[in-house]
């Protein structure tokens, strides 16, 4: 897994600029998942099944994810937990840490929210 760099990222039908734009990425920090390698590129995957290839250089180890449906932030790791917010799908959160079920998050709008989430619920998670 690798987060983006940038605001814009272009992703190519192959590994080099010599290689057509195949679709954009408008959004720093958007998950991808890494699926092969090829010297300073990486062929990635989108939550949508999007596929291409990105330079090393746009791409981060920075832990994000996507929400996958509609789900609660709550204030510990329990279901009896206090909700403190509903997410809704697409959004991306950064991700902290992670337990078994759980991912302690991050939520960036007007102001910062942090809670937890079920694993099952973000696209992109990965503990290592």
């Amino acid at each position: 897994m690798a987060s983006l760099k940038k605001s814009l990222t272009y992703v190519r039908t192959g590994p080099g600029k010599e290689f057509p734009i195949k679709f954009e990425i408008n959004q720093k920090g958007y998950p991808v998942k890494i699926i092969a390698e090829f010297n300073n590129w990486r062929k990635v995957k989108t939550k949508s099944n999007l596929s291409g290839w990105i330079h090393t250089q746009l791409l981060s180890s920075f832990k994000t994810g996507l929400i996958v449906s509609n789900t609660l932030l709550k204030k510990r790791p329990l279901d009896s937990s206090k909700e403190l917010a509903k997410l809704l799908p697409d959004l991306l959160t950064n991700v902290k840490k992670c337990k078994i079920e759980w991912c302690y998050i991050e939520v960036t709008k007007n102001k910062n929210f942090f809670g937890w989430v079920k694993i099952e619920n973000i696209w992109g998670f990965t503990s290592k």
